[in-house]
């Protein structure tokens, strides 16, 4: 462990974290100046082990810091011998051949062609086929999340004496199939994930490489050099790339003089030799120099690594030095690692590799690869131990079917190069020291991140007793009183911070004297940035306390909530589900960005349980914030807990769910005494990821492996006890409870909220409270805004609506105090009307005549209201909530969920759905049968009442006279004369589906509105083809049925052109005379216009996004300012304003030319004159609702984000 000394020695003495040194070696003096002496490895990667989809891996490959992989892949996994030798029989037929194919493959006006490599087929084995063995993986998804990571990969292929025969020199047959086989495989590679950095023979000088020659390796590697530039070459040119090549060479094992003398220097010297035999100056056959090392101290690791880079950058003479690299390196093989009882978790072996890693970098090594991610199988004969040791991480390696291959832990090896990683990756400047001589046993490298502003000063301690130095960064002009971490790799810490402390001293800063524990690791990080002072705390560094913690039981506590006690304890017993416990922490995070936050620990007061000295237990993130302490159960935390996991100790026993999407590794936490003692983890990352207002943290003892790797071999991982962490409740004077302890480059802009406001959805005249509550309300103002707009003394930190229908809107507050401002989440309020204030129960179409007058049917009422010009209303046919089929006058005639209405020739046509019929209504309001037999629900075309139609709900009347009615129950758009004659013009009967075709061959599904624009040849009729999701169109000259909008069966919310828009169950539109749609997006509340070239925008009401549905709710308003309820119909007036049949809200809609919305102010009266005529405009026929529109009170809520 590390300790700080000087003036924070009594603070840390306090709580654990220093050793007193009396009675030790003086300090060593070492003084970092801020000269460069050179830079780190420009890569650093591990060689990958299984990465399998559906499993944790890609979590943890994040955790480990690392952005390069070497994989392993192959030449007989994607098989190799393919299509033949293509006729290649010498050198003149070889480069024929191979001019030929990149000719086509380098022209992108020219589809790649199958005849010279089966492209479909090799793409369909990277996307199908299972690495199996060592290195379990599918290529597509795996090389796919590791570019998303932003990865950089080098594939390993070796082009074996087995796989690939080349009889003689003369065997261009055999040479033509390695070629194609490298071409097609970079050419792929460096097409769908910029691979350009390749491998051709994995030690070639190894007793396993089966024997091969330098001169048979030598000629392997210019054709496969030569296929792998060439590929890239024309990546480049077809795709706009600009991909420069890597090839490696030698590749070699054992670093001795003899692989250097007979692989290395001459492959140098051959560096311009061309597969035909030529030489060119200007041609490289390898770019980057590597060799692989195990089983060596640091100091001998350095010197080969030197000897190397004097024996061969010589023989380049002016051209560009040659870049030098391991692509395996560890401290041990697998197979010695075997031989003895204990793993890389040994200190001797994790501080070994800090000692290599710096000395490698001292030397100037360019890439370097540590082997490997994963603890694989072994599968050696006669191996003591079932899996490769020199595994950095702990994997399950079960091969059955299905398998996933999960990982369970990092090893301390692990956190070596994790830390390593943070301090040197990417070329940074690594800075001179200078000072007392050091021990053999100290390895120190001090870098500078200027992307980052920060140094670090990684330390690896390779002795057996403790070294204390005195670091004097004062040349390094550290800003003073900066928050600095320590954090550590040793026998009572797996990577954890075990120290923090101030920048201190003069002018330039300093941080005083740490010492290394024996045969430790340890990491300092110290921001360059000046972090501000927290007026709140009075420091750098702000505490934040938690909102909530909980601790959440399995078994049978699974449904119990255990929140509110003293302390919280982490296990898992590995025997039954009941000794499975976990901990749960939320805190809120400030109003800070997440760039200026420097650097976020988690600090915990932690204990064993069972009184022994070590227990261990993983940090995970949790992206639900959503819990409650007093409610959370295991069950009920489903998004981060795995269900009903049967017991055991084996990683397929961990219950942690979601790794990677809802939860993420954060780090390893650990109690090292049955005292409580401070524990620290840096959560940095995660915090600045959020931007709910909060971050949660999932603690939890995993099982790391399935087997001991000692002389027991015990199965499976069970920790003697768990972990008890002190809880907020459980705070004293002595011990804290969780916190975050924040640095970063500015304060807070405002207070920090620990409580939004909730948002509510009331019936018309119940009361709602909106609250928010500060962390401290010291000082603190509050003034609540309802759209933006300030509320007169709305000061408090709540409050209350009395419900009326003018209290619906967004909501937010702007609280202040003296370090300024934050605005809160937004909160939605919802009041849905009361029916009873409305003659409308279902208003589901509506229809305006040339007098003005409206029309309404109510699906709900079973009757055709009218209102006049002047907002009276009254029945005009049909009695309310009797449902019938009579034919009548008025109010003798009975109508049955009446869904859509059409004016034609002074008559109205309405859809009477619950009937199966269409309806005519003459101007004295005697209504009579149209088409179609009462009741009846069926398809058939003929005259009048011969006909047989099933649930219609939409209905359009053309310019000739003609109606055409959307038969929503058979999946069909019908036509009827003005002889009532009827027939089928588009859909096949009773078949629902989704197809673009002419006439009867085009399907739809539930359509249930419709409109008409034009007549004759040019007629178009447009359908909302509802259960589709879509608005579809029919070119009546030809029949022809095309997609104009949406997706089928796609359901959404999203403006777009064509199918790039969404909609959600569209159902009532109309046709304006400049031939744009105007439509009910049905299901998403919203109020649509699409232009003749499909492109959907949003013109009134609150949309959604993607799969989210629109807002369904009532509010007066201009745009996203106006809220509709499931709205079923549409109809336009002669003076430009949109009828809306808001049928949720039991209303009429009015939208005038700005749109702005209203509600129409009926009032009982007079019916309307009964002087019926033809406007010219549209009725919506808008149907009655399917089911789920009956439930018009349900209203969905939308999470917005807040606005600043």
């Amino acid at each position: 462990m590390i300790t700080l000394k000087k003036f924070i020695l009594s603070q840390l003495a306090s709580v654990g974290l220093i050793v007193a040194l009396t009675g030790h070696a003086a300090p060593l003096n070492v003084t970092v100046t801020s000269t460069p002496e050179g830079v780190t490895p420009a890569v650093l990667g591990y060689n990958l082990g299984h990465f399998m989809s559906g499993s944790n891996t890609a979590d943890w490959w994040r955790y480990s810091n690392v952005k390069a992989a070497r994989v392993f892949r192959q030449p007989n996994t994607v098989e190799v011998i393919h299509n033949g030798d293509d006729g290649v029989a010498g050198l003149a037929s070889f480069v024929a051949r191979r001019a030929a194919l990149r000719a086509n493959t380098s022209d992108p006006a020219q589809s790649l062609d199958n005849s010279y490599i089966d492209w479909p087929f090799f793409i369909n084995r990277h996307n199908t086929m299972l690495v199996s063995g060592s290195n379990r993986f599918i290529a597509t998804p795996t090389f796919s999340e590791l570019r998303r990571q932003g990865v950089e990969l080098l594939l390993q292929m070796t082009a074996s004496l087995t796989v690939f025969t080349i009889e003689n020199d003369d065997d261009w047959a055999g040479k033509w199939l390695l070629w194609r086989f490298y071409y097609t495989q970079a050419f792929i590679f460096g097409r769908e994930y910029d691979v350009r950095r390749y491998s051709m023979f994995n030690e070639p000088n190894h007793a396993n490489a089966g024997g091969i020659t330098y001169e048979q390796w030598h000629q392997r590697l210019k054709l496969a050099s030569d296929a792998i530039q060439c590929a890239l070459a024309d990546v480049n040119s077809r795709y706009g790339k600009s991909l420069v090549p890597e090839v490696f060479a030698t590749n070699t094992a054992y670093a001795n003089t003899t692989s250097l003398n007979e692989w290395g220097k001459p492959t140098v010297e051959k560096r311009h030799e061309r597969f035909d035999g030529t030489s060119d100056p200007a041609w490289r056959n390898f770019h980057f120099y590597n060799y692989q090392s195990y089983n060596t101290s640091p100091t001998v690791l350095e010197n080969y690594f030197r000897q190397v880079k004097e024996a061969i950058t010589p023989l380049v003479g002016d051209e560009e030095p040659y870049g030098i690299g391991l692509t395996e390196i560890n401290t041990s093989t697998s197979a010695n690692f075997d031989a003895v009882d204990y793993s890389s978790d040994d200190p001797l072996h994790y501080a070994a590799l800090g000692g290599d890693l710096v000395a490698l970098t001292r030397a100037g090594a360019a890439q370097l690869y540590l082997f490997k991610f994963g603890q694989t199988a072994r599968t050696d004969e006669g191996s003591r131990y079932p899996v490769t040791k020199n595994g950095t991480h702990y994997v399950n390696n079960d091969t059955t079917s299905g398998s996933v291959n999960p990982y369970g832990g990092a090893s301390q090896t692990a956190e070596v190069y994790r830390l390593f990683n943070k301090a040197a990756r990417g070329a940074r400047p690594r800075l001179a020291c200078a000072g007392d001589t050091p021990p053999s046993s100290l390895y120190l490298l001090v870098t500078r991140d200027d992307a980052a502003g920060f140094v670090y000063i990684f330390a690896a301690n390779t002795g057996a007793s403790e070294l204390p130095l005195n670091l004097d960064v004062s040349a390094l002009g550290l800003p003073v009183g900066n928050l600095f971490t320590v954090e550590e790799v040793s026998d009572r810490s797996r990577g954890g911070v075990v120290a923090r402390a101030e920048v201190t001293g003069g002018a330039g800063g300093g941080i005083g004297a740490i010492t290394l524990r024996p045969q430790s690791v340890a990491l300092v990080s110290i921001s360059t940035r000046p972090q501000a002072v927290m007026a709140e705390a009075g420091s750098r560094t702000l505490t934040v306390n938690p909102v909530a913690d909980a601790q959440l039981a399995d078994g049978a506590g699974r449904e119990t909530p255990a929140g509110g006690g003293a302390s919280m304890i982490v296990r898992s017993d590995g025997l039954t589900a009941d000794g499975r416990r976990v901990a749960l922490i939320k805190f809120p995070v400030p109003a800070i960005a997440a760039d200026d936050f420097q650097a976020v620990l988690l600090d915990l007061y932690t204990a064993t349980t069972d009184g022994g000295a070590f227990a261990q237990a993983h940090v995970y993130g949790l992206d639900d914030d959503g819990w409650d302490e007093h409610a959370v159960t295991w069950s009920t935390l489903a998004s981060a807990l795995r269900q009903n996991v049967p017991a055991g100790n084996k990683i397929a026993n961990n219950v942690v769910a979601n790794q990677g999407s809802m939860t993420s590794i954060l780090g390893q936490l650990v109690a090292t005494s049955a005292s409580a003692a401070e524990t620290m983890v840096d959560v940095t990352d995660f915090v600045r990821r959020q931007d709910d207002g909060f971050a949660s943290f999932l603690i939890v003892q995993d099982h790391r492996w399935d087997e001991t790797l000692d002389i027991a071999h015990t199965p499976g991982d069970t920790q003697p006890g768990g972990i008890g962490i002190v809880t907020r409740e459980g705070a004293n004077g002595a011990v804290h409870g969780p916190r975050l302890l924040i640095a970063a480059s500015a304060e807070p802009s405002g207070p920090t909220l620990i409580a939004q406001p909730s948002g509510a959805a009331v019936e018309e005249g119940e009361a709602v409270t909106l609250a928010v509550t500060p962390e401290n309300d010291a000082g603190v103002t509050y003034q609540w805004r309802k759209d933006g707009v300030a509320i007169a003394g709305a000061t408090f930190s709540t409050l209350s609506l009395a419900g009326v229908l003018s209290d619906a809107g967004i909501y937010d507050v702007v609280v202040t105090n003296n370090q300024g401002s934050v605005v809160s989440n937004e909160a939605l309020v919802v009041i849905r009307p009361s029916a009873d204030g409305s003659p409308f129960a279902q208003p589901a179409a509506v229809a305006i005549d040339r007098g003005g007058n409206l029309y309404v049917a109510d699906a709900g009422r079973h009757v055709i209201y009218g209102i006049t010009p002047d907002n009276y209303v009254s029945v005009f046919a049909g009695q309310p909530d009797s449902p019938g089929a009579q034919n009548a006058v008025g109010g003798a005639a009975r109508f049955r969920n009446p869904g859509a209405l059409a004016v034609r020739d002074g008559s109205l046509y309405v859809a009477d759905t619950g009937n199966a019929t269409i309806r005519a209504l003459s101007r004295d309001a005697t209504v009579s049968a149209f088409a179609g037999g009462i009741g009846v629900h069926a398809h058939a075309d003929g005259q009048a009442a011969a006909a047989r139609f099933d649930h219609p709900e939409g209905i359009a009347s053309d310019a000739d006279g003609n109606l055409y009615v959307a038969d929503t129950g058979n999946h069909v758009i019908r036509k009827i004369t003005p002889a009532r004659v009827v027939t089928t013009i588009a859909g096949k009967p009773r078949t629902a589906g989704a197809l673009d075709a002419t006439g009867t061959q085009a399907l739809f599904r539930s359509p249930a509105g419709i409109a008409a624009s034009g007549s004759g040849a040019e007629l178009v009729l447009y359908v909302a083809d509802t259960g589709n999701h879509t608005l579809r169109k029919i070119t009546a000259a030809t029949g022809e049925v095309t997609t104009l909008g949406g997706a089928p069966e796609q359901p959404g919310c999203a403006d777009g052109t064509a199918a790039a828009a969404r909609f959600r169950e569209p159902r009532g539109l109309l046709v304006d005379g400049a031939g744009d749609i105007y439509l009910a997006d049905t299901g998403n509340s919203l109020i649509r216009l699409v232009t003749q070239t499909g492109t959907v925008t949003t013109i009134a009401g609150l949309p959604g996004a993607d799969s989210v549905p629109g807002l369904a709710g009532y509010k007066d308003g201009t745009g996203e300012g106006a809220w509709f309820a499931h709205p079923g119909a549409i109809a336009l007036a002669e003076n430009g304003k949109l009828y809306v049949a808001d049928t949720g809200n039991f209303a009429v809609r009015v939208i005038d030319e700005n749109n702005n919305v209203t509600t129409l102010p009926v009032q009982e009266g007079t019916p309307p004159p009964s002087e019926n005529g033809n406007s010219g405009s549209q009725g919506g026929g808008g149907g009655a609702p399917t089911p789920w529109m009956l439930a018009v009170l349900a209203v969905l809520m939308l999470c917005r984000v807040p606005r600043r």
